[in-house]
Parts: structure tokens; sequence; C-alpha cells
């Protein structure tokens, strides 16, 4: 089965219409080297389309899927970034056009994912904190150990909860909103144990931290990604400042 850029084999499901709303149920394919299995349902409407899905990824190539899908909607990490098997399950909600084309920033939803084999290519992250804290050390080109996270998707804005990044070049714990929109915010802890490195580099995760310094990864107001230390977790606070500020303004959340 092929559909624009999406190729799939080996595909089972049971498709039903209902009014203005095609319903998928069941769905099992081959795709990028891997397997995919989803639930959703596309609603169509007079200007746009509304869809939703319930999915589960089974070692798929990163490139392919992200190829296929348009990035997901978004640029923060494109099929141009990452390489390595993808497992996840995925929530998402968004829009779409008559052409199966993602509208810009209306995907939103959740993700578990676990990456192996993994590789970060060019990256402008990772680049901006090798030219703070790593000098000498080349990021373009990262090797990692399997990554292991949860993704918040809102539009242009991923929050990612705090994941550690075990690579051939650095050992990092990382956690904020990465938003090439409406500007990145991002705390980063750095062992350090990065400052020896060891020859016999294992990219098996371990979860300790140890003694450590902490970068901000932050848009400024020129709409560049500045990376600057940050002793007092001022990042973390802030969001935690703003989230709490966010819920205030929620109607009725604070009715009994």
């Amino acid at each position: 089965m092929t559909f624009k850029k999406f190729n799939a084999s080996n595909v089972t499901a049971s498709v039903f219409l209902i009014g203005n709303k095609v319903l998928l149920r069941n769905v099992k394919l081959n795709h990028a080297g891997g397997t995919l299995m989803l639930n959703g349902s596309l609603a169509n409407g007079n200007h746009a389309n509304i869809l939703e899905l319930s999915s589960t990824l089974d070692r798929v190539d990163i490139p392919g899927i992200f190829h296929a899908f348009d990035n997901f909607g978004q640029d923060a990490i494109t099929a141009q970034n990452m390489k390595g098997n993808l497992s996840a399950k995925i929530k998402l909600k968004g829009v779409i056009t008559d052409k199966a084309e993602v509208y810009a920033n209306s995907m939103k939803g959740n993700v578990q994912f676990s990456v192996n084999e993994g590789e970060l290519i060019n990256f402008d992250p990772a680049i901006k904190i090798a030219s703070t804290a790593f000098k000498n050390r080349d990021f373009s080109h990262i090797l990692f150990g399997e990554l292991t996270n949860e993704l918040e998707i809102d539009g242009s804005a991923i929050t990612i909860h705090k994941m550690e990044i075990r690579s051939n070049v650095v050992i990092l714990f990382v956690e904020g909103v990465y938003d090439t929109k409406k500007g990145t915010d991002m705390s980063i802890q750095v062992p350090l144990s990065n400052l020896s490195k060891s020859e016999n580099s294992t990219l098996k995760n371990t979860g300790r931290v140890g003694m450590n310094i902490r970068l901000r990864a932050k848009t400024a107001d020129d709409g560049k990604l500045k990376v600057s230390w940050d002793p007092f977790n001022n990042a973390s606070k802030q969001r935690k400042e703003e989230s709490n500020q966010d819920s205030l303004k929620t109607p009725g959340l604070n009715k009994k």
C-alpha cells in the first residue's frame, strides 16, 4: 500500500464510515522496517479534517517514519536530525488538509518512546552546548545508548520530561520545552564525570547524575538559542511558576 510518502506492507484493518467520520480499527502493517498498529478516526469538516489516533510502534526506522508523516507537523526534530529504531506508544490529535498535509502547530498529544542504536546529527541545541561547555568535542554526530522518555506535544512545542542521554561524546540529563517557533527553554545537567572522558565509553544508561553543573538553553530576544550557566536551576523554577499560573487560569479547575 502506498499513499503519498507512506509505504506499507502486510496491511490488515477494519474501516467504518459513520456520517462524516471514517473509523480505523485494529490496523496492523509493516512500515520502515518495523511494525505499526493503530486505531483512529478522521472527521471531515467544512475547512479542515480532525484526525485522532492511538498507535503502537515496534522498532520502526526513525528517518523513514518521520519522512512519511512530514515530521508530524513540527520541525524541532526531523528526519535529517535523528537515526535509530523507534518503539513507542502514541496518542495524537490534529488537523489535516484535504491533501493529507498536517496543519502547522495543530498536533497535540503524548508520546512514550524508546530509541535504540540512535544517532543525533547536526542538532542545534547539542552544538550550542558544545560551544559553551565542551569546546574540544565534536557534537555534530552523536551516537547514544537507549533513549527512553515521555514527550508532550502541543503544536511546535515539545515538553521533554527528565531524560538521560548517554552518548559517545558526553553524558547529559535534560528536561524542559523545545520549541523552534515560540522559544525553547531547557534545563541541562552535566555530570562532572564528563571532564575525564573514558576511552571505554559504555552507552548504557545508569540514571545516576552525581556531582554536576547546570546549564540553561533558552531562546534569546534575537531568536537565537543561547546556552548559559544556571547554577540555581532557575529554568526549572520559572517553568513550574508558569505552569502553576496557567493552571489557575483554567476555568473550573479549582471548583469542587
